[in-house]
């Protein structure tokens, strides 16, 4: 990995020193070219210790310690390398290590090179963001759009006893590619996905046989195209064929299927092998004063690919949104409506339908004041799916809510103060009358802060107030109480800062016949002083102490230095 790193870096620079757009000199009469480069960046080291009381047992009393940074190489010619990275003391059973170095060099707006761990974006159902930690290449000179990746997207774990929440794993490699015509925002894009397990990568016991080696080959299509400039057009497909034991029996082995042979030699269909697909489109129209955006989606039972951590699946969906903009901006609304349903193929004894609908009103005269009111209502209801549905059993709700935000901000020549209001108002409505008393509540919170900035005395002062009442069939809980903050900057050039969090939480809570009181107290302070302009030291402390029905206590505190250049 460090070798892959170290290798993009002295390329991106062997190329910046022999390019051909750069600072010229005269040696011997031959002119060299020698490319201005920058660095910029940096670099932190913390370390603390974390200690819990309370809640039965104390939990894990650690000192944590990390490592992280970024350096950016950037060239007169046109190169900028990015490096990042990440190594701390958590530990390493997990799929993704947290200890991660990675590197993206970018030329010119139409040149990336990917090495490291990377998180790579192709389209939301081929490749969507999987972490993995290998290399890549993505071109896009003037209409051509191309990318490849092919890395290391889980690495295996080695069943322990010693450890038995340790969840065991195979080795996980792939490749993803993607080709098309278009530019960043007008395009049309062909991926195809392919990731399997090593089954020989780790070995199981017989505890552990439900651990199986999987494999995935996904093709999708992503396009955004602009018509006539008010006009938009969004689609995003894919059809993911998921085995999910690579060691059962493969299906046409035996048929001579000319076509069936080409599909071997990228991939086997198997027993355990289901082929799903997923589909979303959308038609949008923008103006000064109207915009609209018309959307549908479909995902099929069990959609997956391995080049994304989760789908919600088995859903189809209709949406609808208009809003409109008057008096330059200041006045706009927001609409949406949208249907939803399940049970796409007949699998479910039941089909779950919701409705969604929701409208907001900002109102924003100035820069100083703007107020907005939104109100949502998301309703279920469901009928039979292949059996007939009991009306005892039958889910109808309402879930609504309704919300007021205000902001005010009064601004002088060396100070400002801002001033915000908010109510929420939120309401589940059972509509089935023999459910309703079990599962109906309301729920009330209200908030309203104060904020202070004196860029003269470089002090910021903020004050908070909350209240959230929920009720219930004979529950009731109240929670309430106060937040203030300060922070003061320091010295001539601000290089000392302090900066102090308090809170306080009442809580009351009735169930039945039973009433607990209670309180949380929430403290922080952090101090940090900047030395020689580069380099900053900080220290930090937090507390966190409840009592009530569940008492405890949890003290943190960091060291950090940082190093800025």
């Amino acid at each position: 990995m460090k070798t892959i790193i170290l290798t993009i870096i002295f390329i991106s620079i062997y190329t910046q020193i022999f390019a051909n757009d750069s600072t010229k000199t005269k040696v011997d009469s031959v002119k060299i070219v020698v490319p201005k480069l920058t660095v910029s960046g940096n670099l932190s080291i913390s370390t603390g210790y974390y200690k819990m009381n309370g809640l039965d047992a104390p939990r894990g009393q650690f000192n944590p310690w990390g490592i992280n940074g970024k350096i950016n190489f950037k060239t007169s010619n046109g190169w900028f390398v990015p490096v990042t990275m990440i190594y701390s003391s958590q530990n390493n059973r997990f799929r993704q290590p947290y200890n991660q170095v990675g590197a993206s060099p970018l030329y010119k707006n139409w040149l990336v090179l990917h090495g490291g761990y990377r998180n790579v974006y192709f389209s939301p159902f081929t490749l969507a963001g999987h972490t993995f930690l290998g290399t890549g290449i993505e071109l896009n000179p003037k209409k051509f759009r191309f990318g490849f990746i092919y890395g290391k997207f889980n690495r295996a774990i080695e069943n322990n006893f010693a450890e038995p929440d340790r969840i065991p794993f195979f080795k996980r490699t792939g490749f993803a590619s993607r080709i098309g015509v278009g530019t960043k925002t007008n395009y049309v894009d062909l991926i195809v996905l392919k990731v399997a397990d090593d089954v020989n990568s780790i070995s199981l016991s017989p505890d552990y046989q439900y651990i199986k080696p999987a494999e995935n080959l996904a093709f999708g299509i992503s396009s955004r195209l602009k018509i006539k400039k008010k006009f938009t057009f969004e689609l995003d497909g894919s059809a993911s064929a998921y085995t999910r034991d690579i060691r059962t029996e493969a299906i046409g082995e035996f048929i001579n299927i000319k076509a069936l042979d080409a599909i071997h030699k990228v991939f086997i269909p198997r027993v355990s092998t289901q082929l799903s697909t997923a589909f979303q489109s959308a038609i949008g129209y923008k103006s000064k004063i109207f915009n609209t955006k018309i959307q549908y989606k479909r995902i099929e039972p069990e959609f997956k690919t391995m080049g994304a951590y989760y789908f919600q699946n088995d859903i189809e969906s209709y949406t609808f949104n208009p809003n409109v903009s008057l008096f330059k901006s200041k006045l706009k609304f927001n609409t949406s409506i949208g249907l939803q349903h399940d049970n796409l193929l007949n699998q479910k004894k039941v089909q779950t339908n919701r409705l969604i609908g929701s409208a907001a009103i900002v109102y924003a005269p100035n820069e100083n004041f703007s107020t907005d009111f939104l109100y949502s209502n998301y309703g279920i209801t469901q009928k039979a799916g292949y059996l007939p549905l009991i009306d005892t059993l039958k889910i109808a709700q309402n879930n609504k809510t309704l919300s007021l935000n205000s902001m005010y901000m009064r601004i002088g020549e060396s100070t400002m103060q801002t001033f915000m209001l908010s109510a929420i108002y939120q309401e589940l409505q059972d509509l089935n009358s023999r459910t309703a008393i079990f599962n109906e509540n309301q729920n009330w919170n209200y908030n309203a802060s104060y904020s202070y900035q004196n860029l003269l005395s470089n002090l910021d002062l903020s004050i908070n107030y909350s209240y959230t009442l929920t009720k219930a069939l004979d529950i009731e809980s109240v929670f309430h109480g106060p937040t203030a903050s300060i922070s003061k900057r320091f010295l001539k050039e601000n290089n000392l800062v302090l900066t102090s969090n308090l809170g306080y939480m009442f809580s009351q809570q009735k169930i039945y016949d039973y009433a607990e009181k209670g309180n949380v107290l929430n403290a922080s302070s952090d101090i940090s002083y900047t030395f020689f302009k580069k380099h900053t030291l900080s220290l930090n402390w937090s507390l966190i102490k409840s009592k009530g029905v569940q008492s405890f206590s949890e003290n943190r505190g960091t060291i950090e230095y940082q190093l800025n250049f």
